[in-house]
């Protein structure tokens, strides 16, 4: 099969149109081991930069005649916000593609949005609000607070200074943000408990393909996942933050993670796969962000690749693109 690999502009090498002489680099991995599964299958492959000229991008795409696109595409000209467009030009131009659907990627960026549509679902959100830049800040507080870019990846933007206990506090962060990027801001109630990542993947049958805690030891600096902690081994390591399949989860609770986790997936609307953020307050599981088209290393460390099968989960992916695409083509 013909399979189009649609990769952010930076990860393109001309030299290297196919991604067989490319060789992982740490945390920027996930097209190298993509392009190794699917050719270990036997499909043939072209990796296409997907950059803000988007006519020639297509152009590209079709020219190869692929019978799905592989979509890795999580900017275009430097705006996060762009990776929805891609999706819905390749939704216009009657071209099967992986992953999250142009609406489902729009909402789920969106920090707040998400948050909307899945307490509308009966489901538990943070109380949160959203500072443009342009009203004053609140004057009071009742509780701390997540201070985080609205529209960016996972943790990106998130560091110490995002938990917030006091006005003061709030306004400098605030005031950080706002020097650092022009984009909207969210404040949301901080969660203390316990931080899962659940990765799910599916249609109309929905499967809970892995469940992994991010584990935080006395004395560690933070007890949330910054941008450093996701992105800096040395530093996990250095203060004992690791991650973890919690296997001790009781069936009964694990069973109520798995069927928030995929209430949560189908109010998203999210239709291929994703990695979803709860964090467990007591017993309440607390939704906290998704991120569909969520990195595909074969080393993640917020994945069980292990236990799912990497491979296989590549495969299934491919599939459910060509199952949606067959049924909006009928």
């Amino acid at each position: 099969m013909r399979i189009v690999i649609l990769v952010d502009e930076e990860m393109y090498d001309p030299s290297d149109p196919d991604l067989s002489n490319h060789r992982p680099v740490r945390y920027f991995d996930t097209e190298y081991y993509v392009a190794d599964a699917l050719r270990s299958m036997g499909h043939s492959l072209l990796v296409v930069p997907a950059t803000p000229d988007l006519v020639a991008t297509i152009a590209k795409i079709r020219a190869f005649r692929p019978r799905v696109v592989f979509n890795l595409v999580e900017h275009v000209g430097g705006h996060r916000a762009n990776d929805s467009i891609v999706a819905g030009v390749l939704e216009v131009e009657g071209i099967a593609y992986t992953g999250g659907s142009a609406s489902s990627l729009a909402i789920s960026r969106n920090k707040y949005l998400s948050k909307l549509v899945v307490a509308s679902a009966g489901l538990k959100v943070p109380r949160s609000f959203i500072w443009n830049g342009h009203d004053a800040p609140p004057r009071r507080m009742d509780h701390p607070l997540i201070v985080k870019p609205l529209n960016l990846d996972g943790s990106e933007g998130i560091t110490a200074n995002s938990y917030v206990t006091s006005v003061a506090a709030l306004r400098r962060q605030l005031k950080r943000l706002a020097r650092q990027s022009s984009g909207p801001i969210i404040c949301e109630e901080f969660i203390e408990g316990r931080d899962v990542i659940v990765t799910l993947s599916g249609i109309d049958t929905v499967s809970v393909d892995s469940i992994r805690e991010l584990v935080f030891p006395r004395g560690s600096p933070v007890t949330f996942a910054t941008q450093r902690i996701k992105f800096d081994r040395r530093y996990r390591k250095r203060f004992g933050i690791h991650y973890r399949t919690p296997t001790h989860l009781i069936s009964s609770f694990k069973g109520e993670i798995e069927r928030v986790a995929r209430g949560t997936y189908r109010a998203l609307k999210i239709d291929s796969y994703c990695k979803l953020d709860f964090r467990i307050r007591n017993q309440d599981i607390v939704f906290i962000e998704a991120n569909p088209n969520s990195a595909l290393s074969r080393k993640s460390s917020t994945t069980d690749f292990g236990r799912v099968g990497y491979d296989r989960f590549i495969r299934k992916i491919v599939r459910m693109a060509l199952e949606r695409h067959a049924r909006h083509s009928a």
